[in-house]
């Protein structure tokens, strides 16, 4: 056991308790850090979060403490019953001298209009071309419009009230000061892929539309060892990028981002990096897996599809899916993000999208969802793909998928948009809906970039659209076409039997290569060695058809075997060995109730028809006889006449009346 640390004798009277997920509350003292064993058991602050600047308690501790009074409540007034939340909605439509008149009036009004998020807003609204950070927004919005007040830090000679107590207050501070918990961060279940080809990558992963993370392919980047504060402020110089709806130099954002602390911090999101800053362009390239974008055939007119991102541990992108139905590919050059991705039908809990798609309502923020919402995705049939995307490693996103991000550090990245034939059709699909003017996102033409889209594709690749069409009708009825198995019901209308098992796998069940047993593989153990050279091609290629590369695996193995077995053989005994064919023989209806079997195996005579196994079943069921002449034979699931010759490894079904379903 770890030794605990001592506890300074000097306590702060002005303790706060944390409430975690348990249920149990944690005290938490603002001038000292927290024992290792309370660390454990509840959440732990970031070293750098300040305590609450107005001293803003949990409701839980003022159920604690039944001596004093909530000040929340008696400040307000009449206005008590509202809901915090409502409350600041109400004072977001004061501007900053009424806000400043109203603290005055009570200390619950005075904790209210400090409220630093509705500040943010008043900076965002009237600082379009960006601001300088000065520590808090108040301080930020008073300095530059006010500079005569202006204070170094307005939240340093913040007053304490020592009796207000707000969830929703002490929720945003909370969020804003924790750091990421362990078990958040442990969860990594994403495929991790390094030099794959690139056809393997669209067989396995784009064609699929499974997300995976690729290592090794982007170690060319000048970005990598380039791209650091230093280098980016001198290039960037006076050039001002997109930061939530203001526009900033890098210099000023790396001063907000090192002074904020809140709940939601800025995201620097530009997608016209490139063209502003062409060296930045030049320092990546497309890794070799996306290089097919159908999109760049609108050139400028294209959607917006590439972004540089830069943010603060915290910082990131809540719950959404990529627009306009693209798939992405996100590149870490510095820092790490923490992943947590949705596949398309399962809709991420907490988040609540609109009917139409059109919008999405994520209403807590990220470490919010997290403290409230991770926990049960653990017991999920469909749980998230989950990993930490580190420096010089690149996720693939699939289009559809939710996903969520979070920066655990300082972090930049590149990210990009892309359409190719794998999901041309999906785009298309999406540019033409009813409501694409809501939904379409990245273009000022939104209601015609479908007809644009459409027509450049023809013209740059005639006839690709029709193949792709015909190919996924092709897919899909392929998908709906019922197996032989899946028609056929006996007289009673009920259906005889759903699924076959595949025999082979039954047949390498339990064979491992260093015990081959012939029973397992009778059907193999009479091929001559033609036939053995036949099956060990096909067997090798099943893989490539999509077959079990297990079950692949054995049946090579044991036609090896076979093939070293037969070679031992003298002429007699191949001879014997090659004059045998095996066959599986299903029963349907009355006639797996004569026999009591729903299968077997049954070896036959090289060249032998299905007659000739039909008599050598009568032997063994002779009161089967007694309704064959209202039986039908299948061979391989195709109806098929008693003069068909039957080969080694058929399936042949002996179906009484029946009617087709």
């Amino acid at each position: 056991m770890k030794k605990k640390r001592k506890k300074s004798k000097k306590k702060n009277k002005n303790a706060i308790f944390v409430k975690n997920q348990n249920q149990h509350f944690q005290k938490q003292e603002s001038d000292e850090e927290l024992d290792e064993e309370e660390r454990d058991e509840g959440f732990s602050l970031k070293s750098s979060a300040p305590s609450h600047s107005y001293g803003v308690q949990p409701v839980g501790n003022f159920l604690l403490n039944s001596s004093s009074s909530n000040s929340r409540n008696t400040g307000l007034g009449n206005l008590y019953f509202l809901s915090d939340e409502l409350v600041l909605d109400v004072l977001g439509f004061l501007d900053c001298t009424h806000l400043g008149v109203l603290a005055t009036v009570s200390k619950s009004f005075y904790i209210f209009c400090n409220h630093e998020p509705l500040w943010r807003n008043l900076v965002l609204d009237n600082l379009k071309e960006g601001f300088s950070f000065n520590g808090s927004w108040k301080s930020t919005y008073v300095s530059t419009f006010r500079p005569s007040f202006a204070l170094s830090n307005l939240g340093s000679s913040s007053l304490k009230v020592r009796d207000f107590y707000s969830d929703y207050l002490f929720q945003s501070w909370l969020c804003a000061s924790l750091e990421m918990k362990p078990e958040w961060l442990e969860r990594d279940n994403i495929e991790r892929k390094c030099g794959i080809s690139v056809e393997e990558f669209v067989l396995n992963y784009e064609e699929p539309n499974k997300p995976v993370l690729l290592q090794g392919c982007i170690g060319n980047w000048p970005a990598l060892e380039k791209w650091d504060r230093e280098y980016l402020i001198q290039v960037c110089g006076d050039v001002r990028f997109s930061v939530g709806p203001v526009d900033m130099k890098l210099e000023e954002y790396f001063k907000y981002s090192d002074g904020a602390r809140e709940e939601r911090p800025l995201y620097l999101f530009d997608p016209k990096f490139g063209e502003k800053v062409p060296v930045m362009g030049s320092d990546y390239e497309v890794p070799v897996y996306f290089r097919e974008d159908l999109f760049a055939v609108l050139g400028s007119e294209r959607p917006d599809y590439r972004w540089v991102i830069i943010g603060p541990a915290g910082s990131g992108s809540s719950f959404h899916i990529d627009p306009n139905s693209t798939s992405a590919w996100n590149a870490v050059i510095k820092g790490s993000k923490k992943w947590v991705l949705f596949p398309p039908e399962v809709v991420p809990p907490g988040v609540h999208p609109s009917p139409d798609g059109a919008e999405v309502a994520c209403p807590v923020s990220i470490i919010e969802w997290f403290m409230n919402f991770y926990g049960a995705t653990k017991n999920w049939k469909k749980r998230p793909v989950e990993c930490v995307c580190k420096a010089g490693e690149v996720i693939f996103v699939p289009n559809g998928w939710w996903h969520l991000v979070i920066n655990l550090e300082e972090s930049i990245a590149i990210t990009q948009n892309y359409v190719s034939r794998r999901n041309l059709l999906n785009v298309l699909d999406f540019l033409k809906k009813p409501n694409a003017s809501e939904l379409v996102s990245g273009t000022r033409d939104r209601v015609n970039l479908y007809d644009k889209f459409r027509g450049a594709i023809k013209a740059s690749f005639p006839g690709t659209i029709d193949e792709l069409e015909v190919k996924a009708e092709e897919k899909k009825a392929q998908k709906k076409k019922p197996t032989f198995w899946e028609s056929v019901t006996d007289s009673k209308e009920t259906p005889v039997q759903l699924f076959q098992p595949s025999r082979w796998s039954e047949k390498t069940q339990g064979i491992s290569s260093s015990n081959q047993d012939d029973s397992h593989f009778s059907g193999i153990s009479v091929m001559g060695d033609g036939e053995i050279e036949t099956e060990y091609q096909q067997a090798s290629s099943i893989p490539n058809a999509n077959k079990d590369p297990n079950e692949a695996e054995q049946i090579s193995d044991f036609c090896i075997f076979r093939r070293q077995e037969l070679s031992t053989m003298d002429d007699g005994e191949r001879e014997k060995k090659e004059s045998y064919v095996e066959i599986k023989v299903l029963f349907f209806a009355r006639a797996r109730d004569v026999t009591g079997l729903t299968e077997m195996m049954l070896q036959v005579p090289s060249g032998s028809t299905a007659q000739d196994c039909l008599r050598s079943i009568f032997t063994k069921f002779p009161k089967l006889e007694e309704i064959s002449q209202c039986m039908v034979l299948a061979l391989n699931e195709e109806y098929t006449p008693e003069s068909a010759v039957v080969k080694d490894r058929d399936e042949l079904a002996i179906i009484p009346p029946i009617s087709g379903g």
